[in-house]
Order: structure tokens, then sequence, then C-alpha cells
């Protein structure tokens, strides 16, 4: 059996073990998943991570039980502290280019991506000129959160990425039409920028169909839905 324990340095995440396994360190197998790092204005931050094998004890099952309820309870916590975490690292990000954007709401949306809602005085600077600005930001914070927590972010400022799926629903009206009607349709070519957007407003309208991307050039994929090829 395994244990994973993360803190902010090695000797912290060691005195972790030793406070929370009754075995003597020296007796347990302990390897350095990963060190800590300070990172650039918290942001690349990396904690110390150790994994321990445990000795097997087959013939306390009521123990097993017991950790597998508190190792539940743990991850509901770890996963809380990571929101709290992320939360107070974007304040600080926003608030060391003294731009007033507010961090209103930071939550697990499904089991790997991350909601992020901004607003403020300065969320429209933001956005920026079309939207790249927005892009972005958007880049480099799911690059953040993909190397230090391994989730996706789904990035709201103040109601643009609303407003880009409502508008990217309505430019899909017709390939939604063919495909109810002949199980086969392929969208207009979405550019890098909007093909995520494309992406998941199809997924939401059909959860349970094979999408297939093909480039049209180095900028643009067109997405089709085959219901036939997924058949075979």
């Amino acid at each position: 059996m395994n244990k994973i324990f993360k803190a902010d340095t090695l000797d912290e995440a060691y005195k972790q073990v030793s406070q929370t396994i009754d075995t003597p360190i020296s007796k347990l197998e302990i390897e350095v998943l990963q060190t800590n790092t300070k990172g650039l204005l918290g942001l690349l931050k990396k904690q110390a991570i150790l994994k321990v094998t445990l000795p097997e004890d087959k013939s306390d099952n009521q123990k097993e039980d017991k950790e597998d309820i508190k190792n539940n309870d743990n991850q509901t916590l770890a996963q809380d502290d990571m929101i709290d975490e992320i939360k107070a690292k974007l304040k600080k990000l926003f608030d060391s280019y003294c731009c007033d954007v507010d961090v209103v709401l930071v939550k697990l949306e499904g089991e790997n991506s991350v909601y992020v809602k901004l607003d403020g005085q300065d969320a429209k600077i933001i956005i920026g000129t079309k939207g790249f600005r927005y892009d972005a930001l958007s880049f480099m914070l799911h690059g953040w959160l993909k190397k230090c927590y391994n989730k996706t972010i789904k990035l709201e400022v103040l109601d643009y990425l609303k407003n880009k799926e409502l508008y990217t629903q309505e430019l899909l009206e017709g390939f939604f039409e063919k495909v109810d009607e002949f199980g086969r349709a392929s969208t207009k070519p979405f550019s890098s920028r909007h093909l995520r957007v494309a992406v998941g407003v199809i997924k939401k309208r059909y959860p349970d169909k094979n999408l297939i991307f093909e480039a049209i050039n180095e900028r643009q994929k067109i997405i089709t839905i085959d219901d036939q090829s997924d058949e075979i």
C-alpha cells in the first residue's frame, strides 16, 4: 500500500510521515517523487512529494477500512486546499501588476478542470482587442495548472467565455441539424483560438459521440461527426 505526502519542503514532508505512520521511518520504503522549488511569483512553485510504501497487514481489515475513509477525507481536504492555493496565487499575480481584477470564483469542474471567474474594473483590459489577451492569459494559466496540478482551465472573464460559447452555438446550428438528421456532418474551419470552445459546445450536445479532426492548414481544423465510422 502506498501513500503520498506533500509539503512545502522535504523536511516538512518527512515530518508528516512520522506523525501519520506508526512505523519508524527507517523501516519504511520512501521515494522522493518531487523536490520543492520556490518558483516565480509563486506560480511555478513546486511542493516536495514523497511516496511511502507501507507494510501490508492483511489481518486487520477494519484498520484498512478506516484508512480508506481517512484517505477519502484527506483527498477532499487536499482538493479544497488546492483550490484555495490557486485562488491565492492568482490574486497575488494580479496584485503584483497593480490590476484591479477580482478572482471571484475558483472551483473544480469535473475531475480534470478548474473553473476560474475573473471580474473587476480592469477585467476588460485582460480580454483585449478581439480577445487576444484573453487567449494569451488562458494559455499561460493552462500551462501552469497542468504542470503544477495536472488540471486544465476554463477561464471566464466578465461574460466573455459565455458570449463566445453562445456565438459558437449559433454557428453550429446547421451542423447540429445535419448530425441529427443524417448522422454525419462537418463544421466550418475553426482556428486554434476557437477550436477548444467549439469542441466544448459540441461535446455538451453530443457527449457520447466521437469527434474527428482534420487539419485544413497550419492554423485551421474542421470537426466531423460520423456515426457510421463509430460503428466500424
